[in-house]
């Protein structure tokens, strides 16, 4: 139970992030494109918390959808699938009643693209972690003279 919490706060944290870096990114945009001065720029106050709501509900789902057991190769490409699609009704029913975009095409459009970055940076950032913690455990195995394959 408490590796299973760690492993949620470690999603929470990394799709909160990616999300405030997402954010970040899209209002920069917008603030550019619009010609207001970005220096003078604020968001209001519930913007963070909303945020942290988007980054638990998806953690939380991230982490009962993709277990860390060994899967069949075929239950991963579905539960991926089923994942991510879970991950954009969360982001469009929160971002829809938070306000974050209109409910047009163009709008449910972008916030899908917006769930892309923050699924790739969170990707990215598991496999980075993950990687690591694997060289690091062949580095011990090596140490300790026992190979990485047997033939």
């Amino acid at each position: 139970m408490r590796n299973r919490m760690k492993r949620i706060l470690r999603l929470v944290t990394t799709i909160t992030t990616g999300t405030l870096i997402v954010c970040m990114g899209w209002y920069y945009l917008t603030l550019v494109l619009s010609g207001e001065s970005v220096t003078k720029a604020s968001i209001p106050f519930l913007t963070l918390p909303e945020i942290l709501s988007v980054g638990i509900l998806c953690g939380i789902s991230t982490e009962f959808l993709l277990p860390q057991r060994e899967l069949h190769i075929k239950e991963v490409r579905i539960r991926l699938i089923i994942h991510y699609a879970l991950i954009n009704i969360i982001v469009l029913i929160c971002g829809y009643f938070y306000g974050w975009y209109a409910l047009d095409p163009g709008s449910v459009l972008l916030m899908c693209m917006t769930s892309a970055g923050v699924y790739a940076f969170t990707f990215f950032m598991n496999y980075y972690k993950d990687k690591k913690t694997s060289d690091e455990m062949n580095e011990k195995l090596k140490r300790y003279g026992i190979s990485e394959k047997k033939e």
